[in-house]
């Protein structure tokens, strides 16, 4: 049966490889609550480059969350009332409720606009989540903010990102100055406040081996190069079972970049749901390569025909290292199909780019 499907599978990425044009791609939008998401692409090669959150606030100012790809944490406020002097960095100081999230710098992107670098630690991001206000003090003045649903808008924000791994009385500078338009250095004003700086059948709760389902033909493993190339996954290699270690035992083909390990699973479905094929299988991966100790988030993301299909990115600590995973599963055929990548160290970029770049392929193939 997987022979067919494989064969199937390879024809319609053949046919995705001759249609999908290469090159820039919209901003996504997401949800965030009472915030917006969207999600950013490079504008010439389309590849994933940032997710970020907004809110606006009374008087027309706005707050933005924005979270790279390589997890660098900025803070954006941007009011169009300020008159900034742009370039210029000038010193704050963070407090949320009162707890003091450090001194740091904030720097005029244009007149209207000022980014400051949040380091990106449980300290930092759970008091944005949980707390009331954030406030920022100048030189010349503070500036206050409602944390209203940023516990929601947070949480989609790391979501986004793990799925894929900126007139006349003006505020015109509250960063430098001390008048309205730069209330951030000199005298405070309103306009700159600154002032001056990883083959089986799924059931009860374990994976059952069926070795009569492990496809090792070439109609699988030419679906893995066609999948890699539609994916423009170029630096990985196809990996044959029984050459190389993949990332989980049930794997029944593997691709490697050399850091990064993935795999391909085909259970039988066994009239499981999407829902409870995954939790099993996360069960056993926790138990059996993460001793329980797996951290994960899940993410139930839809594919072009309707089809449902989970995507799981988590972590755990062994032996002192970090192994970073992600996992795209989906029913397909009656069998249940998983895609897991999974890197040591500092490889969980290269993980949630590997998963969203398939993630994408497979939205347009199924």
């Amino acid at each position: 049966m997987f022979n067919c499907i494989f064969r199937w599978i390879s024809v319609a990425l053949l046919v995705l490889l001759v249609m999908s044009p290469a090159g820039a791609r919209d901003p996504e939008a997401f949800y965030a609550g009472e915030w917006n998401g969207e999600r950013y692409y490079d504008e010439t090669s389309g590849t994933f480059e940032y997710c970020l959150v907004a809110g606006e606030y009374v008087g027309g100012e706005t707050l933005y969350f924005l979270l790279d790809r390589d997890y660098i944490f900025e803070l954006w406020m941007v009011n169009p009332e300020w008159r900034l002097d742009e370039g210029t960095q000038y010193p704050v100081k963070i407090y949320i409720d009162g707890n003091d999230m450090g001194d740091h710098w904030a720097e005029a992107r244009n007149d209207q606009s000022i980014l400051i670098s949040l380091p990106y630690t449980n300290r930092v991001v759970e008091n944005l989540m949980r707390g009331q206000v954030l406030t920022v003090y100048t030189v010349a003045t503070e500036l206050s903010y409602r944390l209203s649903g940023t516990f929601v808008a947070i949480t989609e924000l790391e979501k986004c990102v793990a799925m894929a791994v900126a007139p006349s009385q003006r505020r015109q500078n509250p960063f430098a100055g001390g008048n309205a338009t730069n209330p951030f250095g000199g005298d405070a004003t309103a306009s700159n406040p600154f002032g001056g700086q990883k083959s089986g059948k799924i059931t009860g709760g374990k994976v059952q081996s069926n070795d009569a389902a492990i496809d090792t033909s070439e109609d699988g493993a030419e679906m893995i190069e066609l999948m890699l190339e539609a994916a423009g996954l170029d630096d990985y290699r196809y990996i044959r079972p029984g050459d190389s270690v993949t990332a989980f035992p049930d794997a029944i083909h593997g691709w490697t970049n050399g850091e990064v390990i993935g795999s391909l699973m085909v259970y039988d479905g066994g009239g499981y749901s999407l829902s409870s094929n995954a939790r099993t299988l996360i069960g056993v991966f926790s138990d059996e390569i993460c001793d329980g100790r797996f951290k994960y988030g899940v993410d139930v993301a839809p594919l072009a025909s309707g089809l449902a299909a989970q995507r799981v990115l988590g972590a755990c600590l062994i032996d002192h290292v970090v192994l970073s995973l992600a996992f795209l599963m989906f029913d397909y055929d009656g069998s249940f199909f998983v895609i897991l990548h999974l890197a040591a160290g500092d490889g969980a970029t290269d993980v949630m780019d590997a998963d969203q770049r398939l993630y994408d392929v497979f939205y347009e193939l199924l």
